[in-house]
């Protein structure tokens, strides 16, 4: 699924989301010690009020040893134990270490919000929906000031943006409309609306007698230097629910959607809700979850895919959702625990080692986003 399952986007920045809203600190990250997890099962839900307000949160014992990096991360909460099918608690924002957490707060009523900081941490990239929908698309200025929605002049797309171009100018978006002919990876004019196809999709949204599946390509990344676009493709299944045996796959192309290659296969990368890709800052390895539970780093280079071995002492969990920081040291990723019931953020090193929980409250948090040092 997309982020807001067969939903959308819209752009904002730092300062309009620091400003909008009270501050909630938190605990600084802790360290993951032995759990004492139950046997292995499905998703318990929890509690959660219905408003953006975070619980409270166990005490820490101590600090975690994970060098934090600075800049703020922005993420998405649901009230749901995994996964955004539940109903949206709204986009924060908070430091690495989990504290100083905050809501995004937009001047109108949205039904799902999300968040994407820019290449120079100055502003967001905010996805937003209101049943029964198109999602919009809108920037502001890291003051807070200058918000302004950012109309395609295609009327009969709905997109969703999930990166910034290199020189801002642009978004990157998954494009979709009435005719699946019309599927694909979109550029988007920030000034002026205008529209730019860079691929033809060959999956699309299906339906079954038992289900759906939002089949298409989405989730589009620039590299670090601008020289590639890294974009997951998820391909329905064929039965009475092709949600139930979709599959994905990331695939690799010019800025210009010129020399399309598949650089994971089918079946190994995650579809599913909490599915991103993210690029190192070097450029040289993408992290990524698969539909079990795993998370992955891949050489872009030679394809070569290698796992990230988490503690066994933390029992059965299923993560998703890896963010690199920008100085490349870290990575922080969502986590549903079965000892918990409920799914929430992690950092630890490339090599699965210095796992830290750094934030602990009921519910789910997924589409996690980490900010350049200058944010916010």
């Amino acid at each position: 699924m997309n982020r807001f399952g067969l939903s959308r986007i819209l752009v904002l920045t730092v300062a309009a989301v620091v400003a909008g809203c009270g501050g909630v600190g938190g605990p600084p990250a802790r360290p993951v010690s032995s759990a004492s997890p139950t046997a292995p099962g499905e998703a318990r839900s929890s509690a959660a009020s219905g408003s953006a307000a975070p619980a409270a949160s166990a005490p820490a014992s101590r600090t975690a040893t994970l060098p934090v990096a600075a800049g703020w991360l922005a993420f998405s909460r649901y009230d749901t134990a995994i996964g955004d099918e539940g109903p949206s608690l709204g986009a924060w924002i908070t430091r690495p270490d989990g504290t100083d957490a905050r809501a995004v707060k937009l001047p109108t009523h949205v039904d799902d919000l999300g968040a994407d900081w820019s290449r120079d941490g100055s502003r967001l990239l905010v996805d937003s929906y209101v049943a029964p929908g198109p999602g919009k698309v809108a920037v502001m200025n890291a003051d807070g000031s200058g918000y302004a929605l950012v109309v395609a002049s295609r009327h009969d797309l709905d997109f969703n943006c999930s990166d910034w171009s290199p020189d801002e100018q642009s978004l990157i978006c998954q494009g979709a409309g009435p005719d699946p002919a019309d599927d694909g990876i979109y550029l988007l004019g920030i000034a002026n609306g205008a529209v730019r196809r860079l691929t033809t999709s060959p999956v699309h949204f299906t339906e079954g007698s038992a289900g759906q599946c939002g089949g298409g390509e989405n989730r589009a990344r620039y590299s670090p230097d601008g020289s590639l676009v890294a974009f997951i493709r998820q391909r329905c299944g064929t039965g009475a629910n092709p949600s139930a045996d979709e599959s994905a796959a990331i695939e690799l192309m010019a800025p210009d959607g010129s020399h399309l290659r598949e650089l994971v296969p089918q079946g190994r990368v995650r579809s599913h809700s909490g599915s991103q890709l993210s690029w190192s800052p070097d450029g040289s390895t993408i992290a990524f979850g698969s539909q079990e539970g795993d998370l992955f780093l891949v050489d872009v280079a030679t394809g070569h895919v290698a796992p990230i071995d988490l503690p066994a002492s933390i029992g059965h969990h299923f993560a998703l959702g890896p963010e690199w920081s920008p100085d490349g040291k870290s990575l922080v990723f969502s986590m549903f625990l079965d000892s918990k019931g409920s799914t929430d953020l992690y950092t630890m090193r490339p090599d699965g080692t210095d796992l830290a929980e750094i934030t602990d409250v009921p519910g789910c948090e997924l589409w996690t986003r980490w900010a350049p040092p200058a944010s916010p």
